[in-house]
């Protein structure tokens, strides 16, 4: 083989190399920058999921008063609480979110709230209505509590009794034409 031959393909060789690695590098650059956004993307779900746990959930339509009742029964039986100690149950407030007002076409986002009265409750007992909510009911959202401390005659250490006032809510979507219950 002569001279020139061997000259032209060690350089071909060198070109193919040189070409080989350079496209190498491109790719390693583009991998790196399809980890960067998989990542991105991973960290925006995680992010997501954690943001979905904390908000307030929304029912469609309104919640009525007497679902509401037996959800609070069934929870003051599950925590040992006897039924006469539900002082009663009221609308506190039911109206239109307005910074929700083009939400949802042909509907509008309310929120609706009601006052649960429970009389003679000791705060473990609070406490365990409280957790056994969050675990069963996660539309109603305690938004308010109030405690006053009820008269007893025992006056025993440990077994002081409140008169809650606890305000439970809910987002709702109501047609456009919803009148609330009353």
């Amino acid at each position: 083989m002569s001279r020139v031959a061997i000259a032209l393909a060690a350089g071909s060789c060198l070109l193919v190399v040189s070409a080989s690695w350079a496209w190498a590098r491109s790719q390693t650059t583009a991998l790196r920058a399809r980890e960067a956004a998989a990542h991105s993307v991973a960290e925006d779900a995680r992010q997501v999921l954690s943001l979905r746990s904390l908000r307030q959930r929304a029912s469609m339509g309104e919640r009525p008063r007497q679902d509401l009742i037996t959800r609070i029964n069934e929870t003051m039986s599950a925590v040992g609480i006897p039924r006469g100690a539900l002082g009663g149950v009221t609308t506190d407030t039911d109206g239109p979110i307005s910074s929700a007002a083009d939400l949802a076409p042909g509907g509008e986002l309310r929120a609706q709230a009601m006052r649960v009265a429970l009389k003679g409750i000791q705060p473990q007992q609070l406490g365990a209505f409280l957790e056994h909510w969050r675990e069963t009911q996660p539309l109603w959202t305690p938004t308010n509590i109030e405690m006053s401390r009820a008269p007893s005659k025992d006056a025993a250490p440990g077994a002081e009794r409140f008169d809650i006032s606890l305000v439970l809510s809910v987002l709702y979507v109501a047609p456009s034409n919803h009148v609330p219950a009353g």
